[in-house]
């Protein structure tokens, strides 16, 4: 069966031929399948990766129309009126004009420029007004806090904002964490912190707790 791959890590747009089992799906998307449509015709779907984005993704793509970028790999296939799996019709030119390749600082940009804290309220979001320091504070150990590295629907600002970003919080004090540190509204789980690299801190001057 005639399908199309994207491979975002390698920036590949590939035809391939594919018996579209469970097993092969979540192969080549790295773990539990979700279609997404956005982006294609109504014939059309995409497999991704349902947990791409607590996998500390560093790769992604964005169809032309999407609502937002995709973490890891995905696989274009058509639908019967049944709904079951049908061969791809599009054409792979047609796929390669319509997929962006980013990366993680890419894609945070394209979150601020897309307003994705409205967008998108089931990810997790900065708010919108300026928050005073809680009991809930965190450091980001490994990558800036974004919809993709913090678990979905928490809402969070900045404290300490990391210097490459201080233009554009001139409010806020710059941090001599790497990544900033962040407020949330709620209490982080042991496992969320583990799954997101995220340090509970105290302060200032916001010492780990």
């Amino acid at each position: 069966m005639r399908a199309i791959v994207i491979k975002s890590r390698n920036r590949t747009v590939v035809e391939i031929d594919l018996v579209p089992t469970l097993a092969r799906l979540q192969q080549i998307v790295g773990g539990l399948i979700e279609p997404v449509e956005q982006g294609l015709d109504d014939e059309h779907h995409c497999y991704v990766n349902e947990e791409g984005l607590l996998d500390n993704p560093q790769h992604f793509f964005l169809f032309t129309g999407g609502h937002q970028p995709l973490a890891g790999n995905g696989v274009i296939l058509a639908s019967t009126e049944d709904g079951d799996e049908a061969p791809c019709r599009v054409p792979l030119e047609w796929v390669k004009e319509r997929v962006t390749f980013m990366d993680f600082y890419a894609v945070r940009r394209w979150c601020q420029d897309h307003d994705q804290g409205e967008s998108a309220p089931d990810q997790a979001k900065p708010m919108t007004t300026k928050i005073e320091p809680t009991e809930w504070l965190y450091r980001p150990l490994l990558r800036p806090a974004s919809f993709c590295t913090l678990p979905e629907g928490l809402s969070w600002n900045y404290i300490e904002i990391p210097s490459e970003y201080a233009a554009d919080r001139p409010d806020l004090p710059i941090s001599r964490h790497r990544f900033g540190i962040i407020a949330t509204t709620r209490q982080l789980t042991a496992k969320e912190r583990y799954t997101f690299d995220l340090e509970q801190v105290s302060g200032p001057p916001y010492s780990k707790d």
